[in-house]
Protein backbone atom coordinates (compact mmCIF):
# COMPACT_ATOMS: atom_id res chain seq x y z
CA UNK A 1 0.00 0.00 0.00
CA UNK A 2 1.42 3.63 -1.35
CA UNK A 3 0.45 6.68 0.81
CA UNK A 4 0.17 9.85 -1.49
CA UNK A 5 -0.07 12.47 0.59
CA UNK A 6 3.48 13.69 0.45
CA UNK A 7 5.66 14.87 -2.34
CA UNK A 8 9.38 14.96 -1.74
CA UNK A 9 11.48 17.40 -2.94
CA UNK A 10 14.21 17.05 -5.07
CA UNK A 11 17.40 15.74 -3.67
CA UNK A 12 19.42 19.25 -4.72
CA UNK A 13 16.48 21.40 -2.92
CA UNK A 14 16.98 19.78 0.17
CA UNK A 15 20.92 20.00 0.26
CA UNK A 16 20.52 23.44 -0.71
CA UNK A 17 17.76 24.55 2.04
CA UNK A 18 20.18 22.56 4.76
CA UNK A 19 23.25 24.04 3.68
CA UNK A 20 21.98 27.69 3.22
CA UNK A 21 18.90 27.91 5.86
CA UNK A 22 20.66 26.19 8.50
CA UNK A 23 18.08 23.35 8.72
CA UNK A 24 19.80 20.71 10.71
CA UNK A 25 17.24 19.66 13.27
CA UNK A 26 18.48 17.48 15.84
CA UNK A 27 17.39 13.91 15.91
CA UNK A 28 14.24 13.38 18.35
CA UNK A 29 13.74 9.93 19.69
CA UNK A 30 10.53 8.12 18.95
CA UNK A 31 7.79 8.15 21.74
CA UNK A 32 5.62 5.26 22.24
CA UNK A 33 4.97 3.51 18.97
CA UNK A 34 4.82 0.27 17.50
CA UNK A 35 8.24 -1.62 17.27
CA UNK A 36 8.43 -2.22 13.76
CA UNK A 37 7.28 1.33 13.18
CA UNK A 38 10.25 3.11 15.54
CA UNK A 39 12.47 0.81 12.89
CA UNK A 40 11.80 1.76 9.99
CA UNK A 41 11.23 5.17 10.93
CA UNK A 42 14.73 5.59 12.56
CA UNK A 43 17.25 3.60 10.36
CA UNK A 44 17.20 6.61 7.79
CA UNK A 45 17.86 8.78 10.82
CA UNK A 46 20.81 6.39 11.84
CA UNK A 47 22.26 5.58 8.18
CA UNK A 48 22.45 9.29 7.80
CA UNK A 49 24.27 10.02 10.88
CA UNK A 50 26.76 7.01 10.34
CA UNK A 51 27.34 8.27 6.73
CA UNK A 52 27.90 12.13 8.03
CA UNK A 53 30.75 10.43 10.59
CA UNK A 54 31.97 8.11 8.00
CA UNK A 55 32.37 10.86 4.98
CA UNK A 56 32.81 13.66 6.83
CA UNK A 57 29.32 15.15 6.10
CA UNK A 58 28.50 18.02 8.46
CA UNK A 59 26.66 16.53 11.66
CA UNK A 60 22.80 16.64 11.07
CA UNK A 61 23.33 17.66 7.15
CA UNK A 62 22.28 14.12 6.19
CA UNK A 63 19.44 14.02 8.70
CA UNK A 64 18.14 17.35 7.86
CA UNK A 65 17.86 15.52 3.71
CA UNK A 66 16.51 12.70 4.85
CA UNK A 67 13.95 14.35 7.20
CA UNK A 68 12.86 16.76 4.02
CA UNK A 69 13.20 14.10 1.59
CA UNK A 70 11.60 10.77 2.85
CA UNK A 71 9.84 12.24 5.67
CA UNK A 72 6.22 11.43 6.96
CA UNK A 73 4.11 12.32 10.01
CA UNK A 74 4.57 8.78 12.20
CA UNK A 75 1.40 8.01 14.63
CA UNK A 76 2.90 9.67 17.23
CA UNK A 77 2.55 13.08 15.36
CA UNK A 78 6.36 13.26 14.79
CA UNK A 79 7.88 14.15 11.11
CA UNK A 80 10.34 10.67 10.00
CA UNK A 81 12.28 9.92 7.40
CA UNK A 82 10.35 6.61 5.83
CA UNK A 83 13.17 3.84 3.64
CA UNK A 84 10.63 2.58 1.63
CA UNK A 85 9.64 5.90 -0.06
CA UNK A 86 9.37 6.47 -3.81
CA UNK A 87 8.95 10.06 -5.66
CA UNK A 88 7.27 8.54 -9.05
CA UNK A 89 6.08 11.23 -11.65
CA UNK A 90 5.88 13.53 -8.74
CA UNK A 91 3.91 11.42 -6.24
CA UNK A 92 5.30 10.69 -2.92
CA UNK A 93 5.00 6.89 -2.49
CA UNK A 94 5.20 5.33 1.06
CA UNK A 95 5.23 1.98 0.79
CA UNK A 96 4.85 -1.01 4.37
CA UNK A 97 7.49 -2.95 3.15
CA UNK A 98 10.91 -3.01 1.04
CA UNK A 99 9.64 -5.69 -1.11
CA UNK A 100 6.51 -3.53 -2.25
CA UNK A 101 8.23 -0.47 -2.88
CA UNK A 102 10.97 -2.34 -5.04
CA UNK A 103 7.84 -4.35 -6.70
CA UNK A 104 6.74 -0.34 -7.39
CA UNK A 105 10.02 0.56 -8.57
CA UNK A 106 10.80 -2.20 -10.95
CA UNK A 107 7.80 -2.22 -12.18
CA UNK A 108 8.59 1.72 -13.48
CA UNK A 109 11.78 1.09 -14.55
CA UNK A 110 10.98 -1.27 -16.70
CA UNK A 111 8.12 0.43 -17.95
CA UNK A 112 10.37 3.22 -19.34
CA UNK A 113 10.06 5.55 -16.01
CA UNK A 114 13.50 6.79 -15.52
CA UNK A 115 13.26 9.04 -13.29
CA UNK A 116 12.49 7.65 -9.89
CA UNK A 117 13.21 9.26 -6.43
CA UNK A 118 14.55 6.17 -4.26
CA UNK A 119 14.68 5.56 -0.30
CA UNK A 120 15.94 7.85 2.48
CA UNK A 121 17.71 10.20 0.51
CA UNK A 122 15.92 10.03 -2.72
CA UNK A 123 18.30 9.32 -5.11
CA UNK A 124 17.13 9.60 -8.55
CA UNK A 125 17.64 6.45 -10.72
CA UNK A 126 17.83 8.71 -14.24
CA UNK A 127 20.83 10.29 -12.58
CA UNK A 128 22.53 7.99 -10.18
CA UNK A 129 21.55 4.23 -11.38
CA UNK A 130 24.80 3.53 -12.22
CA UNK A 131 26.19 4.01 -8.64
CA UNK A 132 24.64 1.01 -7.57
CA UNK A 133 24.91 -2.63 -8.66
CA UNK A 134 21.38 -3.47 -8.41
CA UNK A 135 18.09 -1.27 -9.01
CA UNK A 136 17.43 -3.26 -5.58
CA UNK A 137 20.67 -1.82 -3.71
CA UNK A 138 19.08 2.20 -3.95
CA UNK A 139 16.70 0.70 -1.57
CA UNK A 140 19.23 -0.20 0.87
CA UNK A 141 19.54 2.32 3.61
CA UNK A 142 23.54 2.02 4.13
CA UNK A 143 23.92 2.41 0.46
CA UNK A 144 21.14 5.02 0.12
CA UNK A 145 23.03 7.34 2.60
CA UNK A 146 26.59 6.16 1.61
CA UNK A 147 25.70 7.56 -2.28
CA UNK A 148 24.66 10.63 -0.90
CA UNK A 149 27.31 11.57 1.07
CA UNK A 150 29.28 10.68 -1.34
CA UNK A 151 27.36 12.61 -3.63
CA UNK A 152 27.69 15.89 -1.86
Amino acid sequence: MSYPFCKPVSFCLAAAAALFCGLLPATTAMAQAGTSLATFDNICLTEARRAEAQHGIPSGLLQSITRVEAGRKTVTGEFMPWAWTLNDRGEGLFFDSREAALKHLQAAVDGGDHSVDVGCMQVNTKWHMEGFLELSDMLDPVQNADYAAGFL
